[in-house]
């Protein structure tokens, strides 16, 4: 986590949780639509990323989704982006949600874009991580009763 003076006052370590083995045919199209979200000029991400990029696009290209979520007809839809880049090599996922904000290019993919000119200009070191599997178990805890619980 960062403050408003860009100083990392948290850092959060990911964890591996299991892997999606995906075929071409199918990850491929995913790519291409994820891609396209900020690199077509159809794209509903292209004008954000194009004019709030500090960094070359084609150098370090994103992919990401804009969404929009209706939550009642009296206030305005939830804005939510999420991105990752470099799309040749990912290394960072962002995502940007705001509550109220409207459409998802207008007031999330802008943060997002904030987010990738600080870590295109400010790296972050890599972490390397044992690769770990959390495996739920069920037992039956009584007649009608079952417990789940996350075991490492």
């Amino acid at each position: 986590m960062i403050n408003a003076h860009g100083k990392i006052v948290e850092r959060y370590a990911p964890r591996v949780l299991g892997h999606v083995s995906l075929p071409s045919s199918v990850r491929n199209p995913i790519l291409a639509g994820l891609t396209g979200v900020v690199e077509n000029p159809s794209g509903t991400a292209y004008s954000t990323f194009h004019s709030m990029a500090n960094f070359s696009l084609a150098a370090y290209p994103i992919a990401g989704k804009t969404g929009t979520a209706t939550t009642s007809p009296l206030l305005e839809p939830n804005s939510w982006f999420v991105g990752f880049g470099p799309t040749t090599h990912p290394q960072y996922v962002v995502l940007c949600v705001v509550a109220q904000g409207g459409y998802g290019a207008d007031a999330a993919a802008p943060v997002v874009a904030q987010t990738f000119n600080y870590l295109v200009a400010h790296p972050i070191k890599s972490v390397s991580l044992k690769a770990q599997l959390t495996v739920p178990t069920t037992k039956k805890t009584g007649p009608s009763t079952t417990t789940t619980t996350l075991s490492h």
